[in-house]
């Protein structure tokens, strides 16, 4: 019988070993070439020269070339663009030169006939989730949220965001404001605060006030759009500390999207490729799911009535969550109430543009804390910090993993509205404990369809338990602190 059970054991290894090789991970499986692949355009010429009709001269251009070129005034270093194939979300890349530049007319066309370029990408508009309603002696508060999610407990165990860069690239005032509700204890916290600011901005103050509090220990860096307008540069800069961190796990807070365009619409837009990039060379990227919803499509019996955006008016339907938020290695994050018990009316449902399985996970807003300006957190802007901040607790003993953390999140959620995946909750409400216990648990990480293939497995071969395989735990003892000089 001993033989018996070993056998099948054996035999079941090579069918799951098997299953894995046929069906390789859906999400953010990285084409591992030391050297690029050759410059390849995604669109067609025509796609460019149609656009044309609907562009206003002088604009500023996005152009993307197949060799280095010296005539545009300014350049970055190569962007790598990102290409899916197969059935599966998968991603090679193709080295090609990015650079920024204001055009007429004329030059438009003169740049796009010559055979070197790829590409001319619109400079888009940003627009934060900035939705601010008024019933704020309605709201549950922070310590709500704070004990629901379970970052009470992870905090209460040691796991308060150490090892960390939490990055929040959004709209900042000077650091006089910003430290008049900011503790001025965060500054030996923040490790990088932006020269160039908009006196008026209070958006980001609020974002970096719910992150700093989930995460009380991790190190922010901040990148302000008025230093930073340029989206491709400032995941340049975001995806370059890696190399100058290699310690940490690089966490990206993201409470911005587009308005409906190209860029809300196309994975093959240069912006979306580079942040694309960023999340498959390692940065945990988050992004709101936007507060795009309109009224009635919210199943009442699960909604929390705050009201609307009149933004809403410029999304339909199909597509409250663009790009970059329905990008399939990035983490969208949509809001619930502070006891995680409900949605809230104004967050945007799913599946997502392209029909993409978006929202990946709600996470609380609406509710009062410390240090905001607003009084509290609000609309999807909150909830996505929030996530950001349940993520840099966990990775305070766990060196996160990118490319598997969005099935980890999908599968230790609570499950909330309809049962499994809905276009509300998306997998659920985060629960940071079940994500913090269940992380060591190396099949959590692999997709459906190779877990349908073990589960398989174990009923045409009735297979014994195998143990386990532990993942190694991050022992932050082993790793010397960053040097927190400005960059």
């Amino acid at each position: 019988m001993k033989m018996i059970s070993i056998i099948l054991v054996a035999i079941g290894s090579i069918i799951i070993i098997g299953s894995i090789i046929i069906n390789p991970p859906a999400i953010g499986v990285f084409d591992m070439r030391d050297t690029p692949l050759p410059p390849v355009a995604v669109e067609p010429k025509e796609y460019f020269y149609n656009q044309e009709a609907s562009l206003t001269f002088p604009n500023e251009f996005y152009i993307e070339l197949s060799t280095p070129s010296s005539n545009l005034v300014v350049s970055y270093p190569p962007l790598h663009d990102v290409v899916s194939f197969d059935s599966y979300i998968q991603w090679q890349y193709h080295e090609t030169y990015a650079y920024e530049a204001t055009l007429t007319y004329d030059e438009y066309n003169q740049v796009l006939g010559s055979p070197d370029c790829l590409g001319i990408w619109l400079v888009p508009t940003i627009v934060f989730d900035d939705f601010r309603p008024t019933d704020y002696n309605s709201y549950l508060n922070m310590q709500v949220a704070l004990d629901t999610t379970g970052i009470s407990a992870l905090h209460s165990e040691g796991n308060r965001g150490q090892n960390t860069i939490a990055v929040l690239y959004d709209d900042l005032p000077p650091a006089y404001i910003f430290y008049s509700y900011i503790p001025s204890s965060w500054s030996s916290r923040i490790i990088r605060y932006p020269a160039q600011t908009d006196p008026a901005a209070l958006h980001g103050i609020m974002t970096t006030s719910v992150l700093g509090q989930v995460a009380p220990e991790a190190q922010l860096y901040l990148i302000s759009f008025n230093e930073s307008p340029d989206i491709i540069s400032a995941f340049a800069k975001i995806q370059s500390l890696i190399t100058t961190y290699p310690e940490k796990t690089i966490i990206s807070s993201n409470s911005w999207c587009f308005y409906p365009g190209p860029e809300l619409e196309n994975p093959n837009n240069i912006i979306n490729r580079a942040i694309s990039t960023a999340a498959e060379k390692g940065v945990i990227c988050c992004f709101g799911a936007g507060n795009w919803a309109h009224s009635g499509e919210h199943n009442p019996e699960w909604t929390y009535d705050a009201g609307y955006d009149a933004r809403n008016e410029y999304f339909n339907r199909d597509n409250e969550i663009g790009y970059p938020s329905a990008l399939d290695n990035v983490v969208c994050v949509t809001g619930c109430t502070a006891d995680e018990t409900m949605i809230v009316s104004y967050s945007s449902l799913g599946k997502g543009i392209d029909n993409h399985m978006k929202p990946d996970v709600a996470a609380p807003t609406h509710f009062t804390c410390d240090f905001s300006p607003y009084g509290g957190s609000y609309g999807t802007s909150g909830a996505t910090p929030f996530m950001a901040g349940v993520l840099s607790c966990v990775a305070s003993a766990y060196a996160l993993n990118p490319k598997d953390i969005i099935q980890r999140l999908r599968g230790s959620s609570m499950d909330r509205g309809i049962g499994g995946f809905d276009e509300e909750f998306g997998y659920g409400c985060v629960d940071a404990m079940k994500l913090f216990d269940d992380y060591p648990k190396w099949w959590l990480s692999l997709p459906v369809d190779t877990l349908s293939g073990i589960i398989m497995c174990g009923i045409g071969l009735g297979l014994v338990a195998i143990p386990k395989d532990e993942s190694e735990e991050y022992n932050p003892s082993e790793h010397p602190p960053i040097n927190e000089a400005e960059e």
